[in-house]
């Protein structure tokens, strides 16, 4: 799931209306808006850390992961926790390899059944 939807399915949930999310965050409501609908793109870690706070996401936990890996996702970016485990980013390019080779929903369909 992209950033912005993820952040809002997670404020919903909490039952959390824009001005109170923000107001327990720090962070602008028109910015937070833009974000949700993705028409801006995720702040930094120290932000999101602040959103998982106000969403009661204990650091570490699935939630506060899932928000973090799809804000890197959006940017580009391969998750820094992922980078530092040096058997998976030798591994990082053959994936790369195979997913170039256009046969991407035969390695989707591997990665569902793990």
């Amino acid at each position: 799931m992209k950033f912005g939807p993820l952040l809002y399915k997670l404020r919903m949930a909490k039952r959390m209306t824009l001005r109170e999310f923000c107001r327990l965050s720090g962070a602008d409501p028109s910015n937070v808006s833009k974000m949700e609908r993705g028409r801006m793109p995720p702040p930094g870690h120290d932000r999101i850390d602040e959103f998982a706070w106000a969403l009661d996401l204990e650091k570490r936990s699935q939630g506060w992961q899932e928000l973090h890996d799809a804000a890197d996702v959006d940017k580009g970016m391969v998750p820094q926790d992922l980078l530092t485990d040096e058997e998976l980013a030798a591994v990082l390019p053959a994936f790369y390899r195979e997913l170039r080779k256009g046969d991407a929903e035969k390695l989707m369909e591997g990665l569902r059944k793990l």
